[in-house]
């Protein structure tokens, strides 16, 4: 919280004072977020005094997401860009270059300490790293780029209590005239992300299994704030199967910890986890790293975090 009070009272005294940036009376401030959590982070913030457009729809990844230019038109009115950064919105130059440099792009993730590697079974398999520079999003890597750290930052609540202050920043800055709307919005919803925080905590810790087959290395920040073990990848980067090999080992790890279940995830194929969990006698359940607007439970981030520990009781607890 104090670190939510530095950051208010900096920016509140700057931009109260330029008023020329002021939107008109009923005019929203456009905003683009890359992927769900964010945009609903931003409205939380915004309230009706914005207006979000999430850029990777429901069920897509971004990892994988293709701007196409009809995409790109219908974005040409938005002032503020919200992105993680960390290589995964390696898709952003094209949004940003359309824009003829009228889009401010956000890179929430700026000075955060990244996990390094996906490898839960290397050594040095959690380091924190500080992040690339802020032109990391021109980097189009479609995997976790060991330079830049794993870009799952807004699964651990801590860290996205961080996003909201800064997505309160820039809100504040290019909005000026609703700055003090913003600022109780947003105190309010930090508020609510402890509660989140306390709630896992105390779910997570009745869990009678802590080890955890993850799709993909979406989890590994919640894992660590959690104190759960990452023991198995099924995709270390995202649309690359495992090898036999790798497979065999995922199978030995499931049966040496009694794990239950293996997590896929809604925005890629299930095939290889169903194969996994044949071998081993366990059951696939799906944990969902983004949500989407569309989807019932999972439309808002708190929703979304709250549906996620719900799947994980039910395979761990």
């Amino acid at each position: 919280m104090k670190h939510y009070r530095f950051f208010a009272g900096l920016f509140l005294s700057i931009i109260l004072s330029i008023p020329s940036l002021s939107y008109g009376d009923g005019e929203k401030l456009q905003v683009i977020a890359s992927i769900f959590p964010i945009a609903d982070m931003a409205r939380q913030v915004g309230g009706n005094d914005v207006e979000v457009t999430t850029v990777v729809p429901a069920g897509a990844s971004p990892h994988t997401f293709e701007m196409k230019p009809s995409l790109i038109k219908t974005f040409a009115s938005a002032k503020v860009f919200l992105m993680i950064g960390a290589g995964l919105e390696f898709w952003a130059d094209q949004l940003i270059q359309s824009s003829g440099q009228k889009l401010k792009p956000v890179v929430l993730s700026d000075g955060m300490a990244l996990i390094r590697s996906a490898d839960p079974h290397h050594d040095d398999s959690v380091k924190e790293v500080p992040l690339a520079p802020k032109s990391a999003h021109t980097e189009h890597a479609h995997s976790h780029d060991l330079h830049t750290g794993n870009p799952h930052i807004w699964l651990d609540p801590h860290l996205a209590k961080t996003m909201v202050t800064r997505i309160l920043e820039a809100l504040s800055i290019a909005d000026p005239a609703h700055a003090l709307a913003y600022e109780s919005r947003a105190k309010a919803y930090l508020g609510e992300l402890d509660a989140l925080d306390k709630g896992i905590s105390d779910t997570v810790n009745q869990f009678k299994t802590r080890q955890v087959i993850s799709f993909h290395p979406s989890w590994d920040y919640f894992a660590a704030r959690y104190g759960l073990t990452l023991v198995g990848v099924i995709e270390k980067t995202p649309g690359s199967n495992p090898t036999p090999r790798e497979i065999a080992g995922i199978v030995s790890s499931i049966k040496a910890y009694h794990i239950r279940a293996v997590f896929a995830e809604p925005q890629f194929s299930p095939k290889v986890a169903d194969v996994i969990a044949n071998e081993a006698g366990v059951k696939v359940l799906i944990l969902d790293p983004l949500g989407g607007e569309t989807l019932p439970g999972r439309n808002t981030y708190i929703g979304l975090m709250t549906y996620n520990l719900q799947i994980m009781k039910e395979a761990m607890q």
